[in-house]
């Protein structure tokens, strides 16, 4: 998972099976949190990773739709202009 995110690809778990071995300890806190499917998002400044934001759900699974992905990703580039309006101030 973190190599993907250095190569500033979107995670998408729908079910917390589909987690690599790797990713054992995330996997646990998930589990601790109820959280049942996990999406994220890389913050990107310039071509650069500079975080990510996780959007998760507790409920139920849910199957990532490329249009709630699209929609996420304008909240992410909003928050990203916000912390880069921030350091600038």
């Amino acid at each position: 998972i973190e190599d993907q995110f250095q190569q500033g690809k979107i995670i998408r778990i729908e079910h917390l099976d589909q987690m690599p071995l790797e990713a054992a300890q995330a996997r646990a806190i998930y589990e601790k949190d109820q959280t049942k499917s996990n999406l994220l998002l890389p913050l990107q400044v310039m071509g650069n990773i500079i975080g990510f934001i996780g959007y998760d759900t507790i409920f139920k699974t849910k199957h990532w739709q490329d249009e709630d992905i699209t929609m996420l990703q304008i909240c992410n580039e909003i928050v990203t202009s916000a912390l880069l309006r921030n350091e600038a101030e």
